[in-house]
C-alpha cells in the first residue's frame, strides 16, 4: 500500500496524515531517508514534527523542521500534514486549568500553521484537553494557550480573537 501514495494524484488521509500533492515543505532538515516508513517513523517519533514530503515523487523523502511552510512543487512532490484528532471551535475559549503557554508572539504563522502547531502540541499533552488560539485579524500577535479538563464553560465564553482545540477522547 505504500507504494501507492507516492502516485501523482493521490490525497485524502493516511495513517494519520494529510496527503497533499504537489506541495513541499520550505524547511527540511539534511537527513533524508529512502521509505515513507522510515521518514513516517522519524516524524512521529519528534513531537516538533509537522510532516514530511516526497522529493519530487521519487527522490526520497524528507522531514520537515519546524511548521510547515508550504511550496508548490513543479516536479510531483507530495507533502504528507500531521493530522489533528480533534475539533477546531471558532468564536470560543476557556476560562481556566492553564497549563502552558505554547507560543506567542508575532511569528508570522498562517492559520492553519497555527492550528497545527496548538493541536500537535496539546495532542502531545495526556493532560492537555483543550487549547485556545489567539488569532485576531486586526494585529500580528498569535498564540496557543493548552488547558487542562477543568476549562471551564467554553461554550458561554464568547471571543472572536480566539479558535478553540477540543482534543478528540
Amino acid at each position: 500500500m505504500v507504494a501507492s501514495l507516492s502516485v501523482i494524484g493521490v490525497s485524502g488521509q493516511v495513517d494519520g496524515y494529510e496527503i497533499i500533492e504537489g506541495k513541499y515543505c520550505a524547511f527540511y532538515g539534511s537527513m533524508k531517508f529512502s521509505t515513507h516508513t522510515d521518514a513516517k517513523l522519524a516524524c512521529d517519533q519528534d513531537s516538533e514534527c509537522h510532516g514530511f514530503f516526497n522529493n519530487c515523487g521519487n527522490n526520497g523523502f524528507r522531514v520537515c523542521d519546524g511548521a510547515i511552510l508550504e511550496r508548490t512543487s513543479s516536479c510531483g512532490s507530495i507533502m504528507y500534514r500531521k493530522g489533528t484528532t480533534g475539533l477546531w471551535i471558532q468564536g470560543n475559549k476557556c476560562r481556566y486549568d492553564k497549563l502552558e503557554t505554547l507560543f506567542s508572539g508575532d511569528l508570522g504563522y498562517t492559520l492553519e500553521a497555527a492550528k497545527t502547531k496548538c493541536a500537535n502540541g496539546c495532542n502531545g499533552r495526556d493532560d492537555c484537553f483543550y487549547a485556545d488560539l489567539f488569532f485576531p485579524t486586526t494585529i500580528a500577535t498569535q498564540a496557543c494557550y493548552l488547558r487542562g479538563k477543568n476549562c471551564g464553560d467554553w461554550q458561554n465564553n464568547e471571543n472572536s480573537n480566539y479558535y478553540l482545540y477540543q482534543k478528540e477522547a
